[in-house]
């Protein structure tokens, strides 16, 4: 590998683009291996997006339960990203191409960082690469993953244009801004907190911080502002009362198994291992200053950047782990962590000729390991799949536009996830119709809405206290129930209220209301 040199000074040199290349197709293996990427609240969104774009379709009747919201609300643009990819592709496909995006846009974002942070440093970018499949990630938190990127390009840009910052540049980052709050609040607040932050360290004025932060993240503020004014007005998820932090010791653990460790035990390890990286990287930058070691210490942290992954560093200590029924909150912060220490790294060490040494054990290592975290996961990915096949085997079975209860005694994981938490949302994908679990439930946080709230009164909630009352109030709403785990007792309650069992794969049931919905045989209907 040709080491760096001064007259290449594009964003990804020349002598990486191949190797670039086969890394990104690497990355989105684990997205394609199936016909259903198994994160766990993926289907949510989905269904969000299926709903938006069949609202008016007459072949569906989501517009009986549902109310499109167009609006300019966080944690909404891969919805939109979905959405806009149904027009070219069918659900499951526009789905895997939301989240290409995200797989091309994060190492992307973090050269183009690297480019302006620390430009000698720019084959730092390769870490992306083991970044790319974490937790939140397979969790299904796409808009969060989306900000991520979408937060290194702002940065990078502000940082580019910082000492010149004119009003084209704050026009530009408004559109910027903007995009990076329909993806997530915490991204955006997070930016608007760092540039602000940056240059108070690095002009020692807390006017001119506050300044910076305004005039390059004043578009989302507006749209903060009228995200208040909406939640002020409708809201049915926020949890006032919800608030957790996390022991010191359980915050360290955390910085690994609350990133990392998704479905692979190995892909963890390999993904952690690689941490030594900028570990050692900010070791050389405190190591090789001059003076002191006081005065390494003080001249390291008082750089603007050090300044800015440090204050992050504390910071994840001291934010809530659950706060307002918003959960992994410190935990959001650990990806801005790990690629701003990359931009923190100190001089490069001599291994070799013209540190040609380093970058090859870097980049070798690196690789190696991205690559193995991808294999492992498309492994992982292709094993889940076989559960969500047969969790929604009995789709040919449901009739059309039907109410759905999803009853999940059991709930099997690998690893940290659930793929079948919200896979019930395949049925009313690819038939239409509603179940009481949807996205919508978060009507704030999503563009669709349900027509009631709390959702209960329109779709009532299987309540295992009261089973006998439940299924009386269950039978006259819902068209089929479809129950996951074991428990005869229910499918006999089921039985007797009038719910034939129409299909059986493991211990996944359908059962159909016969008494609603007459002897008459499901239809099929694609998506």
């Amino acid at each position: 590998m040709k080491p760096l040199t001064t007259n290449d000074n594009s964003v990804i040199p020349k002598s990486y683009r191949a190797l670039l290349l086969v890394m990104i197709l690497a990355s989105v293996l684990p997205i394609w291996a199936t016909d259903h990427f198994p994160s766990q609240n993926g289907p949510w969104y989905l269904l969000a997006s299926h709903v938006m774009r069949n609202y008016e379709n007459p072949e569906f009747n989501y517009a009986d339960y549902y109310i499109r919201h167009w609006h300019p609300i966080p944690h909404a643009l891969h919805t939109y990203l979905m959405f806009a990819f149904s027009y070219v592709a069918p659900p499951l496909i526009a789905m895997k191409l939301a989240l290409t995006v995200y797989a091309i846009a994060l190492p992307l974002s973090i050269f183009y960082f690297l480019s302006i942070a620390a430009p000698d440093k720019r084959f730092l970018g390769f870490f992306a690469f083991v970044l790319i499949h974490h937790y939140t990630f397979y969790r299904g938190y796409h808009n969060f993953c989306l900000s991520i990127p979408l937060y290194f390009f702002n940065l990078g840009y502000w940082l580019k244009h910082k000492d010149d910052f004119k009003l084209k540049h704050s026009l530009i980052m408004a559109v910027m801004t903007s995009f990076l709050f329909v993806a997530h609040l915490f991204g955006f607040l997070l930016l608007a907190c760092s540039i602000g932050w940056y240059r108070w360290i690095e002009t020692k004025s807390f006017i001119k911080g506050t300044i910076s932060a305004v005039t390059a993240s004043w578009a989302g503020w507006l749209l903060l502002l009228d995200f208040i004014y909406l939640n002020s007005q409708e809201n049915s998820w926020a949890d006032p009362d919800e608030l957790e932090f996390l022991r010191p010791h359980t915050a360290v653990e955390y910085v690994f198994r609350k990133f990392f460790y998704s479905m692979s035990v190995p892909a963890y390890i390999l993904g952690a291992a690689m941490l030594v990286w900028p570990t050692y990287l900010l070791w050389r930058r405190v190591s090789q200053s001059p003076g002191s070691w006081g005065q390494k210490i003080r001249s390291t942290i008082t750089h603007p950047m050090v300044a800015l992954f440090l204050v992050l560093c504390v910071s994840y200590f001291f934010v809530p782990y659950k706060v307002i029924n918003w959960h992994y909150a410190n935990s959001r912060l650990l990806p801005f962590i790990f690629i701003l220490a990359l931009a923190c790294a100190g001089p490069i060490p001599q291994w070799g000729k013209r540190q040609r040494g380093f970058q090859a054990c870097f980049l070798a290592t690196v690789c190696a390991a991205g690559i193995g975290i991808d294999l492992l996961m498309s492994w992982e990915v292709v094993e889940a799949e076989k559960k969500i096949a047969n969790y929604t085997s009995g789709i040919e079975h449901f009739d059309a536009n039907s109410t759905l209860l999803p009853i999940h005694l059991d709930n099997p994981a690998r690893g940290q996830v659930r793929p079948l938490t919200r896979a019930h949302e395949y049925y009313n994908i690819a038939k239409g119709g509603v179940n009481n679990e949807g996205a919508a439930y978060f009507n704030t946080l999503v563009p669709i809405w349900y027509r009631e709230y709390p959702v209960s009164k329109m779709l009532p909630d299987y309540d295992e206290k009261a089973p006998e009352e439940s299924i009386q109030s269950i039978s006259k709403v819902y068209d089929f129930v479809l129950v996951m785990g074991d428990d005869d007792e229910l499918r006999t309650r089921l039985t007797n209220a009038g719910y034939l069992n129409v299909h059986t794969a493991g211990n996944v049931d359908l059962f159909r209301n016969q008494k609603k919905l007459g002897n008459k045989s499901s239809t099929s209907q694609g998506s």
